[in-house]
């Protein structure tokens, strides 16, 4: 009780998901193979869990920092002179006139059809694209981790991020040993979701720029969001 009031967290763990992709992956070794995992966002989990004899998986980055066709090359992420918050004076609500007013000039200047507008949740994502409406501007905007975000390519090339794929602070607590571990799968989760979302405008083929507006980002959020790569 906190007050007098009940308040429950409850985590949600896709056990199923995890156990048929062991299962998969296990059944693929009554013979000799070679096994690819491949990823954008390699994070900290222990790969060694999906292999007979508990084997240690190389890791091999193709391409010049893992990037091929040199895709990154053509992207460039404008980070912000401000942050926004998820609760208080400058939380994105009451921040909303301001935000719409600066996603607006956005649209205005590169188009509604060549912009892609993404939120932390859907919650966020419907209220913005309310206020949108109401100002006149109508526009869809979708959210971190949505079907949309998640490996499928877009056509459009100037993503408005408003605010990177924060979650609560406890999200992990449920499924780590310590405080510290907690703190890690957060901050991977978040950088994994909000470079995953960030990718889709990129030219697959490392031709067409890309323009990704960061608001809400500090320069030190964007950083941590692109830093990829073994240890």
């Amino acid at each position: 009780k906190d007050r007098g009031i009940i308040k429950i967290n409850l985590t949600c763990l896709d056990s199923t998901l995890q156990n048929m992709i062991n299962s998969f992956v296990m059944s693929m070794q009554t013979e000799p193979r070679r096994i690819f995992l491949t990823s954008a966002t390699i994070c900290s989990y222990d790969y060694s869990k999906l292999f007979l004899g508990n084997v240690k998986p190389i890791n091999i980055a193709f391409g010049t920092g893992g990037d091929p066709l040199n895709t990154n090359s053509k992207m460039l992420i404008l980070a912000d002179n401000k942050k926004y918050n998820a609760i208080g004076d400058r939380s994105r609500h009451n921040r909303k006139a301001e935000i719409v007013s600066r996603v607006i000039e956005i649209l205005e200047c590169y188009g509604n059809e060549n912009c892609l507008i993404v939120a932390v949740n859907i919650r966020e994502a419907r209220e913005l694209e309310r206020a949108l409406t109401e100002a006149g501007k109508t526009h869809e905007v979708t959210y971190y981790k949505s079907p949309s975000m998640m490996g499928v390519t877009a056509n459009e090339r100037v993503m408005i991020a408003v605010g990177i794929a924060h979650k609560p602070s406890n999200a992990f607590d449920a499924v780590s040993k310590d405080a510290a571990n907690s703190k890690v799968l957060l901050n991977e989760a978040v950088h994994c979701d909000t470079w995953q979302a960030w990718s889709r405008i990129k030219d697959p083929n490392g031709k067409e720029e890309s323009l990704v507006f960061a608001l809400g980002c500090c320069v030190e959020d964007c950083r941590n969001v692109v830093k990829w790569g073994f240890n």
